[in-house]
């Protein structure tokens, strides 16, 4: 639960914070494959984030969900329990014959959904998102203590939703990277999964747009990249084939090469090499979450290796100077570590 709370409150984008809470709920509250909906003006979710990428089932998903589940009819019933009620249940769905519908054998079956919970999220007391937990048929329905849980995290995700200020962001290499082939004109020819997955991120396609195309197709920018390369082996004066995109999903690098080096004739296959990077803070927080510290130490040692003073972390956690340095000792000792360069290091390896 603090990991939790703290990374709704350190201020990054939410195409980066409710990914990373999806996963991250699943310790709290043991679930599966679960997904955030954005809220639209109109009450109709607009936008979807998805713990479990799947580009098969998402048209199918897109085609038959909001007939089923978005008519105005069902949209006001909803609506009503929201204002009513702190959280919606599997049980509502078995109202209307669910179950049986195509949605759920086509859709819910793959993805292992059966049992769930949806926590609505309210700003100004209005509804902008909900969260979906999930678990399969061969699991145990959500226990109301599930759901008080849920609901106890509902604020904390309505802070994460708010408009960041801080744009001064650092990022690291997340561990993420993957390759995409094009011919020498930037089609698409093999995309894997990870891959499918990094582009779309890169896009800004991970949330799922109710009629939205197929989003495996470069965009004009990466294109450019396949040209430059092309040019340059031309004998032509062109930029590197490198770029970098920049989103609240994080930061992707694309490099583009040859994937035969004597190739320098038309048709010829050409690798865009993505590589993913997310903001030091929360890959320092997730990396924390394994070390032996108590909850308290964890935000002193955030703190310390973003680099703040210790006369800041004393007043940003309410504590002490002595009680400050304190901490830091410790961490110290536990983490057999000198000074904050150490820590950072440690953390980020």
């Amino acid at each position: 639960m603090a990991y939790l709370r703290q990374l709704c409150c350190l201020g990054l984008g939410k195409d980066i914070v409710i990914p990373e809470f999806l996963k991250a709920v699943k310790t709290v509250i043991p679930s599966n494959n679960n997904l955030a909906t954005k809220v639209g003006e109109d009450g109709i979710p607009c936008e979807i984030i998805i713990d479990m990428f799947s580009p098969e089932l998402a048209p199918i998903a897109l085609e038959l969900g909001p007939k089923l589940l978005y008519t105005p009819q069902r949209l006001g019933f909803f609506n009503s329990c929201y204002k009513q009620q702190q959280v919606i249940t599997h049980e509502i769905y078995s109202g209307f014959k669910f179950y049986g519908s195509d949605f759920y054998h086509l859709v819910w079956i793959p993805c292992e959904h059966h049992y769930f919970f949806q926590v609505p999220v309210f700003q100004n007391h209005t509804l902008v998102e909900i969260v979906w937990l999930f678990r399969s048929r061969s699991h145990e329905p959500f226990t109301v203590a599930d759901q008080k849980l849920g609901v106890q995290l509902s604020p904390y995700i309505a802070h994460a939703l708010q408009k960041r200020t801080d744009t001064d962001t650092n990022y690291v290499n997340s561990g993420h990277s993957s390759l995409l082939v094009t011919d020498s004109h930037g089609a698409i020819i093999y995309l894997g999964r990870e891959a499918q997955r990094l582009l779309t991120l890169a896009t800004q396609l991970t949330s799922y747009r109710l009629g939205m195309s197929s989003p495996f197709k470069l965009p004009p920018a990466l294109l450019k990249l396949c040209r430059n390369l092309d040019s340059i082996f031309r004998g032509k004066e062109a930029l590197p084939p490198v770029y970098t995109i920049t989103n609240p999903s994080g930061r992707f690098i694309f490099r583009a090469y040859w994937l035969d080096k004597q190739n320098k004739e038309p048709g010829g296959l050409i690798g865009i090499m993505i590589e993913h990077q997310e903001p030091l803070s929360l890959h320092l927080l997730r990396n924390l979450q394994q070390e032996p510290l108590s909850v308290t130490q964890r935000e002193v040692a955030l703190m310390l290796a973003l680099g703040h003073s210790h006369v800041h972390i004393g007043q940003h956690l309410h504590i002490k100077l002595t009680t400050v340095r304190d901490h830091i000792q410790k961490i110290h000792t536990k983490l057999d570590i000198h000074n904050s360069d150490e820590l950072k290091s440690h953390l980020t390896q």
